[in-house]
């Protein structure tokens, strides 16, 4: 590890003086852990913020709508792209663009823990962001990359982040670096990991991890995470966040409670125990030491600048400033520590040529604390100014330069492959001095290309290097049956829904399909397990329930490669007979009415109740019930109503509507059944009842006895009651129905067709070439060599895509 790097930007006493002021951690929270270091600090923190409640996945978009919304307003905080997507409204589904939509990005891919719980949904390293930028990234680790690829974006939004070549030094793979303000965010959620999940943490892999309890992460990535963590503070939106998941999930990420932890356990602290606070060593902040300012390109004696804010933290002395360079000036000679330690001091730096050169220099700020050295570059030209390029996307480019011609003449664009030597077929092309702008169009993905220009003179510009960016690798799911939601009976498994998988510029041949709870997926209908291999091609797939007890049950189908991470849909699926019994309350309300303070029997539409401080009213705008009448309870919490009459076959599941009565605050409420005609009573939920609308509570009963039920209140004050439904047991009706037209998928290497009806099909390789025709009954296995195949039902005028093996 850079041990002089730390020194340089330590930032512990700053960091911590700053979050002490906003953070609410409980008192005593991190007590266990003062006076540790290094692997024991780091084993204790996992103590402390490793148990917690797990959110589901789904339960982050609504989490999202307070925990990553920018302040006053319901504008999601989206860290990869300035689009202003409505929190709860613009969520992913398809895209194709920046700003379409935002989804949950993994900062910490899942495919490194392969997708395991509870990391697959924990709120602290899942952020709500663009999907499309989410895309680019995938699973690559977060890195530097100087000259990554930023993706372009309509209606004036900026996609943020850039992916590339590691120019970070120890890593030379893919990386996406994010923009500067967000990189502490990142780090930090990365330290919380190696924290929360530091008992399973050497059973995740990637690139940047190193296999292990401590120190978790590779030296390139603590060098990267520590360089980030230093430089960019803990922000105020970092509290309000950390706040906010304690409040789901009952933990909190400690490097943002105490950003000095990072340096007890991976800094320049690690033989020092920790104790909250520390001490704070001097440190130039902004700009960083050994970084590259690059002025960008100017006419000869032309001046060209670029305004540096110098930031620093806990300096006694002032800073002197110079630089070094022919041709380089700087606006100041010193700089106030009081204005760096506080909102920082601007200083201009310059440079001018009186002929064409590429310059270098040093801009050095010091004192004899503290000293930050940044490398200056520039150039001069003597007749044109080729600049940078923009637009950048896939298969296009805009060059662009600055008109020195002032006479209405013309330029020649050059376009060159990677090489600098390869002329585009086309180019030169004659472009108007005044435009200052050509699209270069018709390009490769991913493919570098170089372009300068000439004047009528012969004089040549500078000389622009591009590559444009990488395509939007993407796995999505096509639902031609609408939402995977399934319902069957109990111990029955439920009818088949198909999913399309459908692939853009994936890498791998192959994708890798999952599914969890008690659902499984096939690609024939006869073989049903939990994961799959699909074609990149794409291909279709089933997704069923499995036979399971009655009861509700989630599960998420997920798709992925190596380098991309697909889509994840829930799946629900319910188990329950048709409901045989229903109380509705739509009676004629008793001669005695009121609340039956000492008990009452009375007759509904189902059974007969007994009502204990408890009866039928509709009180307009008080009470909450459907149709007519409902029931409500008193202010006592001994209320209860209970069948009088048995349910004979059993009872399956059983559910009840309840809302809270006018403006009375939250109640709660049993759930018991009886099967000894009501001798004694078994529990089998509690409920909090806190709304003033109806709502739908359920329970899983599964009894085959003879059974009737109570619901007793234990707290609170009214509620009102409708509504009481109980399904059977063991009732074979499928209350699901499919459309089952027709389908065709591969079993055993050959082509099968499901039909209702005897149908003429015919079968298309993809360049159109008829292979099969005739009339076909259900079932029918047709034998075709390996390769994809368009299946067409005549009769329906419809298809189906296949892969033979």
């Amino acid at each position: 590890m850079n041990k002089n790097l730390n020194r340089i930007f330590i930032l512990s006493l700053f960091l911590s003086f700053a979050t002490s002021l906003l953070a609410v951690a409980p008192n005593g929270y991190y007590k266990t852990a003062e006076g540790l270091q290094q692997k024991a600090l780091l084993k204790r923190l996992c103590d402390i913020v490793g148990p917690h409640t797990t959110i589901s996945y789904k339960g982050l978009w609504t989490l999202y709508k307070t925990s990553d919304v920018r302040p006053g307003t319901q504008e999601i905080w989206d860290m990869y792209s300035t689009a202003k997507y409505k929190a709860g409204k613009d969520q992913c589904g398809a895209y194709h663009s920046v700003g379409d939509c935002y989804n949950r990005e993994h900062s910490f891919p899942k495919s490194w823990f392969n997708d395991a719980s509870p990391m697959v949904s924990d709120a602290f390293h899942i952020y709500p962001t663009d999907g499309v930028v989410n895309n680019q990234r995938s699973n690559y680790p977060y890195g530097e990359c100087a000259n990554g690829t930023t993706l372009s974006a309509p209606r004036g939004i900026k996609a943020l982040g850039k992916l590339g070549t590691s120019t970070f030094p120890g890593y030379s793979g893919t990386v996406f670096e994010p923009i500067d303000e967000y990189k502490g965010d990142f780090a930090r959620s990365y330290f919380y990991m190696a924290a929360c999940y530091n008992d399973r943490f050497a059973s995740f892999h990637s690139p940047m991890l190193a296999g292990n309890d401590y120190p978790c992460y590779t030296n390139w990535a603590i060098n990267l995470l520590m360089k980030w963590h230093r430089q960019d503070p803990v922000s105020e939106k970092e509290i309000d966040r950390n706040d906010e998941v304690y409040a789901h999930q009952k933990n909190r990420n400690p490097f943002i409670d105490h950003p000095e932890l990072a340096e007890y356990i991976w800094g320049n602290k690690q033989n020092e125990g920790w104790v909250p606070g520390g001490v704070i060593d001097p440190v130039i902040t902004s700009p960083v030491s050994g970084t590259t300012i690059d002025l960008g390109v100017a006419l000869v004696n032309t001046n060209l600048t670029q305004q540096i804010t110098v930031k620093s933290a806990g300096l006694k002395e002032n800073l002197n400033v110079t630089v070094a360079g022919t041709g380089f000036s700087v606006s100041t000679t010193t700089i106030s520590k009081d204005q760096t330690n506080g909102a920082g001091a601007n200083i201009t730096v310059s440079y001018q040529s009186a002929t064409a050169a590429e310059a270098t220099g040093v801009l050095t700020i010091s004192s004899a604390e503290v000293s930050s050295q940044v490398n200056l570059k520039a150039m001069a030209v003597e007749n044109i100014v080729a600049l940078p390029a923009e637009g950048i996307t896939m298969n296009s480019f805009t060059a662009r330069w600055q008109d020195m011609s002032k006479d209405g003449s013309n330029y020649n664009l050059y376009v060159y492959l990677a090489d600098g030597v390869t002329v585009l077929p086309g180019y030169p092309k004659t472009v108007a001095a005044s435009a200052e702008r050509y699209n270069v169009t018709d390009l490769d993905y991913s493919a570098t290309y170089k372009y300068k220009l000439t004047d009528k003179n012969g004089k040549e510009s500078n000389v622009i290097t591009v590559t444009t960016n990488d395509p939007i690798r993407e796995i999505n799911a096509i639902l031609p049956q609408g939402d995977l939601v399934f319902n069957t009976t109990p111990n029955t498994v439920s009818d088949a829904l198909p999913v399309d998988i459908a692939c853009e510029y994936i890498l791998e041949k192959e994708v890798n399909v999952t599914i969890t709870g008690n659902f499984e997926i096939s690609s024939d209908k006869a073989n049903w397990s939990k994961s799959l291999t699909v074609s990149s091609e794409g291909e279709r797939i089933y997704v069923r329930m499995q036979a399971s007890a009655a009861g509700s049950y989630k599960g998420m189908l997920s798709a992925s490669t190596a380098t991309v991470e697909g889509f994840d849909i829930d799946v629900i699926g319910s188990s329950a007979a048709p409901r045989t019994f229903f109380e509705d309350f739509e009676v004629e309300v008793p001669a005695t009415g009121g609340y039956n303070t000492s008990g009452a029997e009375i007759q509904g539409n189902a059974c007969k109740w007994y009502m204990k401080d408890a009866g039928l009213f509709a009180r307009p705008g008080q009470d909450r019930y459907n149709g007519t009448l409902g029931v409500c309870t008193g202010k006592t919490p001994d209320s209860y109503i209970e069948m009088r009459e048995n349910k004979l076959n059993g009872a399956g599941i059983f559910s009840f509507q309840a809302a809270l009565y006018g403006k009375d605050t939250k109640a709660s409420v049993d759930v018991l059944y009886s099967i000894n005609e009501g001798q004694s009573w078994t529990k089998l939920q509690s409920f909090d009842i806190q709304n003033t609308i109806l709502e739908e509570y359920v329970v899983d009963a599964n009894i085959q006895q003879p059974i009737r039920f109570k619901i007793a209140q234990t707290a609170g004050k009214r509620i009102n009651i409708d509504d009481i439904a109980i399904s059977d047991v063991s009732s074979v009706e499928n209350i699901y129905a499919e459309n089952k037209n027709w389908d065709a998928y591969v079993v055993n290497g050959k082509v099968c067709v499901e039909l209702e009806d005897a149908a003429n099909i015919l079968i298309y390789t993809p360049d159109a070439k008829l292979v099969f025709e005739g009339m076909t009954q259900n079932g029918a296995l047709i034998a075709l060599p390996q390769g994809v195949y368009i299946v067409v039902n005549d009769a329906v005028n419809d298809s189906r895509k296949v892969i033979v093996k």
